[in-house]
């Protein structure tokens, strides 16, 4: 795909937050919607470790609102935080719409005697060329996160929902191996995503007018960034 055109399975994406104690208004919300959302996906713990340059300049694009930005994660699900099969993911933006390039790696790349330079070098060689350029960009490990998210979608099966909740941040700049004790202290919050296609566009503002919440720009990675640094 040439740089800076949006493919066609791209979609748009709306976030809103509220504090962790609106989760369960805003399940029932979800479930009593006239558009019949029920659960796509069994609820799942999903753990992410982002990278960046060593300006942050990922951050710094996000945070200033960037139209065209991507994001670099490494990603892998459950409640242990040593998994032996994860996914590499370059998630991009552009305006409202996101799409990912993902590389799944079957390699046990995170256990207890992992090692930060040991990760890299294990990482890259499992990439193909065009994603270890890519990687280079963004290389230096910057924070953990976990959290817990439930799926929904609507009977259409053209509009999804995921709420996430319990989210955990760990900061990993300071660390020659993976810190998985120390937490940052947040505040406790729920971010509700909406992820639809071009087609539904002009539908999903009076679909979601009666939203108890409000929509907000919203990005994990900021807000942990912001946590780790005492922002």
């Amino acid at each position: 795909m040439k740089q800076g055109l949006i493919p066609q399975e791209a979609r748009l994406e709306i976030k809103y937050t509220a504090t962790e104690i609106e989760y369960h208004r805003i399940f029932h919300w979800i479930k009593h919607h006239p558009y019949g959302f029920f659960i796509h996906y069994p609820d799942r713990i999903i753990n992410n470790i982002y990278f960046d340059s060593q300006d942050y300049s990922s951050f710094w694009e996000t945070l200033s609102g960037f139209s065209s930005r991507t994001k670099v994660r490494y990603r892998w699900y459950g409640d242990s935080f040593f998994s032996e099969h994860g996914i590499l993911e370059f998630k991009n933006r552009k305006n409202h719409y996101t799409w990912k390039d993902s590389y799944k790696l079957s390699i046990n790349l995170l256990n207890k005697n992992t090692d930060w330079a040991t990760f890299l070098k294990i990482l890259k060689g499992s990439l193909t060329h065009e994603a270890r350029c890519r990687f280079q960009e963004n290389p230096a490990p910057i924070l953990i996160n976990s959290y817990n998210r439930n799926y929904f979608i609507d009977r259409d099966q053209a509009i999804r929902i995921t709420l996430d909740t319990g989210l955990k941040i760990f900061d990993q700049r300071y660390s020659s191996s993976p810190n998985l004790s120390r937490k940052a202290i947040l505040p406790f919050s729920v971010i509700l995503e909406l992820k639809f296609s071009e087609n539904k566009r002009d539908q999903i503002a009076q679909i979601f007018k009666e939203m108890p919440i409000s929509m907000s720009r919203n990005s994990k990675y900021v807000f942990g960034v912001r946590g780790i640094r005492g922002d």
